[in-house]
């Protein structure tokens, strides 16, 4: 918060300022100021806190990343950044950043990346072009190529981090990317010095404004994603990418009992199992066990009929209060392999302790098919 100030000095990029104040609309959704999504933040310091400390490069981007001709070999250069005390995850997120949204920002005349016109800063209304706490532009990454680059990159830090027992490497994924794509804001900067000065010297080849712009709405973006994903009340998954390739609509927030019974989910479970987002479904949460990555659960939340899917069939259950029941051709769409019963949530709202007991079970007989 600091550093963004400084940003927006009168010499500097004042044109944030009263974004740093107030409210942004950004892509058609409304955004708080930064200092509410740290406030949040610090809410939940310990689920952000990194397991340990280690070494990292610092400034993990494209730029500094040699291959070999034959793609087995990847060296780093420029490791004047390089500290030993440091979350892992930072270098992956500055790499995420800088390919899916760095490269897509237009650069001189260089193909494939959107034009400056494209990002509007002012609303269509507003005929004088005054100072508006507004931005519209595309969606990032602008390549298909980058998706499937981000789905390798996370699937093999998802990998890493289980080897680790690190459950909150993708919490902390979104807090690493959010602060890379600040610090992509202030590099546009001479010094950090008391008087920032705006970068001077040498060919434009970027609009260092809308760059700023831009970098400090994507941030906004990624910490109300965080911030809605750590809200006990709304219990969100985090989404599978961090960039998309579209604008998201806003996930609807998780029905009270359903969002109870997520928490308490993941307390019965402990290590046992892991909490997974479904891409593309930011209404369905799985449990899945970690020793053979076998679904348990699939938590189906939309507000309008909140369905818990296990993996196992009624007849398999010790169901006193028979809560289970086979699946319904409607839940086809949304019941993946393996899951065998469903039990309606709203009819089970006050059943809290057979539910648990239920998806206990359930766990024990992955774990005797895996």
């Amino acid at each position: 918060a600091d550093a963004l100030e400084r940003l927006a000095q009168p010499q500097a990029f004042p044109e944030l300022k009263q974004w740093l104040n107030g409210p942004l609309s950004a892509n058609r959704r409304r955004y708080r100021p930064l200092d509410w999504y740290l406030h949040q933040l610090r809410r939940h310091e310990a689920q952000l806190n990194p397991p340990s400390l280690g070494y990292v490069h610092g400034d993990c981007h494209s730029r500094n990343l040699m291959l070999s001709r034959d793609l087995t070999t990847c060296r780093f250069v420029d490791i004047e950044t390089l500290t030993s005390a440091e979350d892992y995850v930072v270098d992956y997120g500055l790499l995420l950043e800088d390919v899916a949204l760095y490269q897509s920002l237009p650069y001189g005349g260089e193909r494939g990346r959107m034009e400056w016109d494209e990002i509007q800063t002012t609303r269509p209304t507003n005929a004088r072009q005054t100072l508006d706490n507004f931005i519209a532009y595309p969606p990032f990454p602008r390549s298909e190529a980058v998706l499937a680059f981000q789905t390798e990159l996370i699937g093999g830090l998802r990998t890493y981090a289980e080897g680790l027992g690190d459950e909150g490497w993708q919490r902390r994924l979104w807090l690493a990317i959010a602060r890379g794509l600040l610090l992509l804001a202030s590099r546009q900067l001479t010094s950090h010095t008391i008087e920032p000065q705006r970068r001077s010297r040498g060919p434009r080849y970027v609009n260092d404004t809308k760059l700023v712009q831009v970098a400090y709405a994507e941030a906004l973006r990624l910490l109300r994603e965080l911030t809605e994903h750590l809200s006990v009340r709304k219990a969100i998954p985090l989404p599978a990418l961090p960039f998309p390739g579209e604008h998201r609509a806003p996930a609807a927030a998780t029905p009270a009992p359903v969002a109870a019974l997520i928490n308490a989910l993941g307390a019965s479970l402990g290590d046992r199992a892991e909490r997974r987002a479904v891409a593309e479904r930011p209404y369905l949460t799985d449990y899945v066990t970690r020793s053979g990555q076998r679904l348990i659960v699939r938590v189906h939340t939309q507000a309008a009929a909140p369905v818990l899917y296990l993996a196992a069939r009624p007849e398999q259950l010790i169901d006193p209060q028979h809560l289970a029941a086979p699946l319904l051709a409607d839940d086809a769409p949304v019941a993946a392999p393996g899951l065998g019963s469903r039990v309606a949530l709203a009819a089970a709202a006050q059943a809290m302790p057979a539910l648990l007991d239920l998806v206990a079970q359930a766990q024990q007989l992955a774990d005797l098919a895996g």
